[in-house]
């Protein structure tokens, strides 16, 4: 098993579409401009950075918000400061090869279910869904 694929188990197994930016893996690979990705949903990308900068973290946030349920990010030539924008953006660190940087994104884990985010401890928990302002 080369690094690359060992790093990309660290994520779990999905069914559906795959993409790819920045490295070939077999799968459908996007160009760096988003205005040519496809107008479709991917269940998993893949994305390879030689190193991170201010367009790459605009690039990660569209493809969040808009494409991937699911993120893979490998950067060959981490910086420290790496780190806190990744976070920002819901990533969280993977184990992988030593020199490299590897994140990951999931839709499903990223933001934990919390306690108080409900109906019964807001204001009037008995008008909940009865009133629309």
């Amino acid at each position: 098993m080369n690094a690359f694929e060992h790093w990309l188990t660290a994520l779990e197994p999905v069914d559906g579409a795959h993409a790819c930016i920045g490295c070939q893996t077999g799968a459908e690979a996007l160009t760096d401009d988003p205005a040519e990705w496809p107008a479709r949903y991917f269940t998993r990308c893949v994305v390879r950075l030689a190193s991170l900068d201010a367009r790459s973290i605009a690039r990660l946030g569209q493809l969040r918000n808009q494409y991937a349920q699911q993120i893979a990010l490998w950067i060959d030539q981490p910086s420290p400061d790496d780190r806190e924008p990744l976070l920002g953006l819901g990533f969280k660190g993977l184990p992988g090869p030593a020199g490299v940087a590897c994140f990951g994104y999931d839709l499903g884990t990223y933001n934990h279910q919390r306690d108080w985010n409900n109906p019964k401890y807001w204001a009037n928990p008995e008008r909940w869904g009865q009133a629309f302002w």
